[in-house]
């Protein structure tokens, strides 16, 4: 029987000469006195070995076969596990059971006790708890080789828990900080970020997240939203995250060349593509600083009379560069051809029937700043004529630097013609009838000697009368002088 654990043996010799040895399975001999008491049995078979030994050495072995039946005893005498609760009482002698664990549980373990000498699978071993129903199974085996199985039942139910602790973008900030309270956020990233990607960390990781992952952005405004959602796949939070993605510049203009006018400053226009681009940050270099100097915010200030070249760098991409010739101009009207008066400020020599077109072209400075205007103020046409009272500016910029009126001798009236009338008028003005203004009285001075007298009435009458062609040799006389 199994609960024979110890057998008694007496092995008794035939000739008292000799000697008696006992060896338990596979133990060693030892020596015997033939009366062998409390032998150990194991389960199933057992061999005991007596051998005799003579005087004269010689040996004789005897094995005895000593059988112990094995239990079939097969039962999970206890049974606890390491989180959550059985629906019911642990009864050994029920199969199946259930085990209901809190939400969240990722892992469980199975601790308990089980049959004298049977062996066990399933105990003490870590098992992986998932959503919903998890099967797994404890096995006790008799000594006998009986099984008996135990099945129990794993149930964690869906978390409702969405919440999200922690939001960090793959580039930038954002603003405000993430907190659990704010919903709504901002952020700003440079204009060459393709694709953001954002790290969302969930109070429960079981919560699926979605939107957070290879959002790509375009110019300007961009919206994400990050969703997490909890394993019920009903409950969530939701994030709004409104990026700006700067708008990259392509390339920059400048007029080339530009004329800036000794003693005033220019700001540098540059023209950005796109127009909208942020980075409009902009560094300037001068080859002749003798000549010019420009700060840091594109204002030029002339020192000189000259040209030199000015590079413009994008600080964004250093390879975007513009290099414009600048030219440090004379802030007054010239002419190589009509005489200037300073002191009235007012241009002659031309003639009758001169075109405003001939007339600008006559002069020393960029045509692209000269602009003739009638008495009211208005733009004269290129082939409008010349008259006295007519005004002549040099406007750089949007701003006029230098005016001159228009002086046609013997245009007393500015009409743009001689004639009779304005013979009256100088006749008039010799018997104090009218007063004449410097303007009239320069273009009634035919002979330059700063007055009206006869002589210039004569002068007028004579061009009348086709017996001189031109009214202005005495002004040119005093050009040449000047020259």
């Amino acid at each position: 029987p199994n609960n024979v654990t110890k057998i008694n043996l007496k092995a008794l010799k035939e000739a008292d000469s000799s000697k008696v040895y006992i060896r338990e399975n596979d133990g060693d001999y030892r020596e015997s006195n033939g009366y062998d008491n409390n032998i150990n049995l194991n389960n199933g078979v057992n061999y005991i070995y007596y051998k005799v030994v003579s005087i004269t050495n010689a040996e004789r072995v005897y094995k005895v076969k000593v059988t112990r039946e094995a239990l079939d005893d097969n039962k999970l005498l206890t049974f606890t596990p390491t989180v959550g609760q059985l629906t019911e009482t642990f009864d050994p002698d029920v199969n199946k059971y259930t085990i209901n664990v809190p939400v969240g549980t990722t892992t469980i373990k199975f601790n308990g006790t089980y049959s004298q000498g049977a062996s066990q699978v399933g105990l003490n071993s870590n098992y992986p708890v998932t959503l919903g129903t998890t099967t797994q199974f404890v096995t006790i085996t008799s000594q006998s080789g009986k099984v008996n199985t135990y099945e129990f039942r794993i149930v964690r139910e869906p978390s409702h828990n969405a919440n999200i602790t922690n939001i960090v973008p793959s580039t930038g900030q954002l603003v405000p900080k993430y907190n659990t309270n704010t919903s709504e956020y901002e952020m700003t990233v440079e204009g060459d970020v393709i694709t953001l990607n954002f790290t969302v960390t969930t109070e429960d990781p079981n919560a699926k997240v979605t939107g957070n992952k290879y959002n790509t952005l375009s110019d300007g405004t961009n919206t994400i939203k990050i969703v997490a959602t909890a394993e019920d796949g009903k409950t969530k939070s939701e994030v709004t995250i409104t990026v700006y993605r700067k708008i990259d510049i392509k390339n920059i203009n400048v007029d080339d060349p530009i004329d800036v006018p000794i003693g005033d400053v220019y700001n540098l226009e540059v023209q950005y593509v796109p127009e909208n681009t942020d980075y409009k940050e902009l560094n300037y270099s001068v080859k002749d600083t003798s000549v010019l100097t420009i700060d840091a915010n594109g204002v030029i200030t002339p020192k000189i009379i000259g040209s030199t070249k000015v590079t413009i760098t994008s600080r964004r991409h250093p390879t975007l560069t513009k290099t414009i010739t600048v030219n440090v101009i004379q802030p007054k009207i010239l002419s190589d051809v009509y005489y200037i008066d300073r002191d009235i400020e007012y241009i002659s020599g031309f003639e009758v029937a001169t075109t405003i077109d001939d007339f600008i072209s006559n002069l020393k400075n960029d045509r692209e700043w000269i602009h003739v205007y009638n008495v009211d103020g208005d733009e004269l046409s290129d082939t409008a004529m010349v008259a006295t009272k007519q005004i002549v500016k040099l406007e750089i910029n949007g701003k006029t630097y230098d005016q001159l009126t228009l002086v046609l001798k013997g245009d007393l009236d500015g009409n743009g013609k001689i004639a009779v009338a304005d013979i009256n008028r100088i006749r008039n003005s010799l018997l104090k009838k009218i007063t004449l203004d410097d303007i009239e009285k320069a273009a009634g001075d035919i002979d330059c000697n700063e007055k009206i007298a006869v002589a210039d009435i004569n002068k007028i009458r004579n061009y009348m009368l086709k017996k001189i062609k031109t009214m202005n040799d005495a002004i040119l006389e005093k050009k040449a002088n000047e020259t």
